[in-house]
């Protein structure tokens, strides 16, 4: 039977996920990086507060119900993410490949539309296999040690954000860094962040005045002749945005602790669209790559694609609805033909006795109680 799903994360949910393929939209598209023009106000309103903080708001969530996590199987929950996963690559590379003959020349097209935001999906393939250790650590150690191993993780996290070092590894460490700062909260009851109450308006707060301050470096940065280095201006933007940037770090984790607190009573039409994000997420940029390849949305020869406002609002919201739509008929696709099969694939391997024994390790680690 399956869990009973929140709404308030599912609402959260559908919300981070119309600002990530928004974010790429713009960002894809070159819009930071061209001088300063008319869109460029709309464009660093986007990208301040929107597909960055939605990444550290997924990676907070997740870590919320990992952290929750007591006798449930390991091994199975990551194959059938693993197939599931499989299956949308190989319907991405399908259209990518064959249908829009993208060959791997465009060096572009690699960069954003073959590899894009996946770096996030590699990453929670690790935390997967290895949480119930985190969840050991955090809860048998007294909350002084986690607070320390948060701040020694939180160096690091912004020694990162400042030389921009962009791998695997750097990618990881800002997943763990989220993970022990839920924990830390966790074993805290929630109750502070960053010392301040954790209440609404305080949560509400941090993200407005994140928010403020990034819009208006930014902005100050990308104003005509104050710089006047579009290079050096788009680098410094990049860093402030970016996906190692501290202060999106702590909007992230505001905007999940303020949908936490936030009571909604179970709603069907939530539920069900929240189905569709983890598909938007990984297909969102090959819907893009459809309208690119019908010349749509891109930036050609420093021309920017919108006449205005207006257009860049209208065009944004016919690729996020045609995402929402595209992810619903693949996700149709794969529970009415794949689903019933893979699950019990799954049941079969995990019935073996070497993956119960490996189950039977991860039972014992996730039932360690807290100190």
């Amino acid at each position: 039977m399956e869990k009973q799903r929140q709404s308030n994360f599912e609402l959260l949910r559908i919300i981070l996920m119309i600002a990530i393929p928004i974010y790429h939209l713009m960002l894809y598209g070159g819009m930071n990086n061209l001088p300063y023009n008319q869109l460029t106000v709309p464009s660093l309103l986007i990208c301040s507060g929107s597909a960055i903080v939605a990444d550290y708001a997924f990676m907070a969530l997740s870590a919320y119900f990992l952290l929750d996590v007591k006798n449930k199987p390991v091994i199975s929950r990551f194959l059938k993410l693993a197939i599931q996963v499989l299956f949308i690559y190989l319907l991405k590379m399908l259209v990518l490949r064959m249908v829009l003959h993208i060959d791997g020349t465009n060096v572009l097209f690699e960069a954003f539309l073959v590899e894009g935001s996946w770096w996030f999906i590699y990453v929670y393939f690790i935390i997967l296999i290895i949480y119930p250790f985190f969840n050991k650590v955090i809860f048998t150690c007294h909350v002084s040690v986690i607070c320390r191993i948060c701040i020694v993780l939180g160096i690091f996290f912004v020694l990162n954000g400042i030389t921009y070092n962009v791998n695997l590894f750097n990618d990881l460490l800002c997943f763990v860094f989220t993970y022990f700062v839920i924990g830390y909260l966790k074993r805290n009851n929630f109750k502070t962040y960053f010392g301040l109450k954790n209440k609404k308006i305080t949560l509400i707060s941090i993200y407005i005045v994140g928010y403020i301050i990034t819009f208006l470096t930014c902005l100050y940065v990308k104003w005509p002749e104050v710089l006047n280095n579009n290079d050096l201006s788009s680098e410094i933007i990049r860093r402030i945005v970016g996906k190692y940037s501290f202060i999106q770090f702590v909007m992230g984790v505001a905007v999940f602790l303020l949908f936490r607190s936030i009571t909604i009573k179970t709603n069907k039409w939530i539920n069900d669209i929240a189905k569709n994000t983890f598909y938007v997420f990984l297909l969102h940029e090959t819907v893009m790559a459809i309208y690119w390849c019908n010349d749509k949305l891109k930036i050609v020869d420093d021309v920017v694609p919108y006449k205005d406002v207006f257009s860049l609002v209208g065009w944004s919201f016919i690729y996020i609805v045609s995402s929402f739509v595209f992810a619903y008929m693949i996700r149709k696709v794969y529970e009415l033909l794949l689903n019933k099969t893979v699950s019990n694939g799954i049941r079969w391997i995990c019935e073996g006795s070497f993956i119960k024994k490996i189950e039977s390790q991860y039972s014992k680690i996730l039932q360690d109680k807290e100190v």
